[in-house]
């Protein structure tokens, strides 16, 4: 049988994590790179009850994205 569709490596890490609202951490967070680290024990910490919450990944050179996974807490 053929594996049609492999588990996409995390290329985040590649790139710089910025927050695209400018908002500032609070609490324990550790960064925006945290945010992207595909560790759910580390966590990137805004600032609560925004509208909207935007985090970007820059990268030296265009990069193409097959595919997006999105944890988040309410």
């Amino acid at each position: 049988m053929q594996k049609l569709l492999a588990r996409p490596g995390n290329i985040a890490s590649e790139g710089v994590v910025i927050s695209a609202d400018g908002l500032a951490q609070d609490g324990a967070g550790t960064g925006t790179a945290a945010a992207t680290d595909a560790d759910p024990v580390t966590y990137w910490d805004e600032v609560n009850e925004q509208p909207l919450y935007r985090l970007a990944v820059a990268f030296e050179s265009p990069r193409s994205i097959g595919a997006l996974g999105m944890a988040g807490w309410a």
